[in-house]
């Protein structure tokens, strides 16, 4: 037991051996809009707030190894949010965003409190009632959510810099507007999961019993990142809702959860990036697919049948083994 504490307490974090690697990718995604058009510009918006929430997601899935079919509701709660904000109190998109964050976190801590005190099958089941119940109250709050008619008319943020005027309603604006915020989430998640926290965290998913004998308590690292974990993904919330200019209820269902699980285990749930992967595979396919038929949900289930069945880690199963060979073991 004071071996592992020693290497818990002594644990430094690898963020320096990626700088480079990152770096080259952010310069790639900082060039892309001169590079692709301007429907795949807004396409790869979607991509990259779609990613935040996947990685966020698997925070809890992938790191801590508690699954849930609930979680789409707090992108739908940060989205609404955003969208109230906005709309019915005048906010303005720097206000609104963290407020959208801190409500968000407020929920799941209130929800969070009594899910996380079960676990396995049960957990999922009471996640999944906890999302149908939020959307039932946004379905039928018409006067503040607009119900099935949903809330439209958010308009992409506009700012001013003494006398300079910045507005965003461009796709290749917005991408860099929405590329800045992914990426300070990215890194945010990235310290969460390199730091001790983040390996009592995948502790707790390998061995739960174990942590609890080293005296833990792994119902308040639960509890923790439960919050977290449904922040962060309220925060990829309120960036759709200006992305899209709307928010309906459909972001609320059950389906949105299961959407998030599909992108996590096609990227591969035991890296941070892989979720991101997940959902650029996931959402590209979806759009390509669209084109032609719309048995789209066909094709990704078998795609990710086969998956599954060959690399059960995912994409960056398939994938990691070559990067830690070129790379070293540091760097993955």
């Amino acid at each position: 037991m004071e071996q592992i504490n020693q290497k818990v307490l002594s644990y430094k974090s690898p963020v320096g051996h990626y700088l480079l690697p990152l770096a080259l990718f952010l310069a790639l995604l900082l060039l892309l809009p001169s590079i692709i058009g301007s429907y795949h510009i807004n396409l790869a918006t979607e991509i990259l707030i779609f990613a935040l929430g996947t990685m966020s997601f698997n925070l809890m899935m992938g790191y801590t190894g508690m699954v849930s079919l609930g979680h789409g509701a707090y992108f739908g709660v940060g989205a609404y949010a955003a969208g109230i904000l906005v709309r019915k109190f005048g906010y303005p998109f720097w206000l609104a965003i963290p407020s959208a964050i801190i409500v968000t976190a407020v929920v799941a801590a209130i929800i969070g409190y009594f899910c996380v005190r079960i676990a396995e099958i049960y957990f999922v089941f009471i996640t999944l009632a906890f999302s149908q119940m939020i959307y039932t109250i946004t379905y039928y709050w018409v006067r503040m959510t607009g119900g099935d008619d949903g809330l439209p008319g958010i308009n992409r943020p506009h700012f001013e810099i003494g006398s300079l005027q910045f507005e965003l309603g461009s796709n290749v604006s917005f991408y860099y507007f929405t590329l800045l915020f992914v990426t300070i989430g990215v890194l945010l998640l990235w310290l969460i999961t390199s730091s001790p926290y983040g390996k009592v965290l995948q502790a707790i998913r390998e061995n739960r019993e174990r942590v609890e004998f080293m005296g833990l308590n792994v119902r308040s690292y639960r509890y923790s990142v439960f919050i977290l974990s449904s922040s962060f993904t309220g925060f990829a919330g309120s960036l759709y809702a200006f992305y899209q200019g709307f928010v309906s209820p459909d972001l609320l269902v059950w389906t949105k959860s299961a959407e998030f699980i599909l992108m996590s285990l096609l990227g591969g749930i035991y890296t941070l990036l892989g979720p991101g992967i997940g959902a650029v595979i996931f959402i590209f396919l979806k759009d390509t697919i669209l084109a032609y038929t719309e048995s789209w949900k066909l094709v990704l289930g078998i795609a990710l049948i086969v998956i599954i069945l060959f690399s059960p880690g995912g994409v960056t199963g398939v994938f990691l083994p070559q990067w830690r060979r070129i790379f070293g073991n540091k760097m993955a």
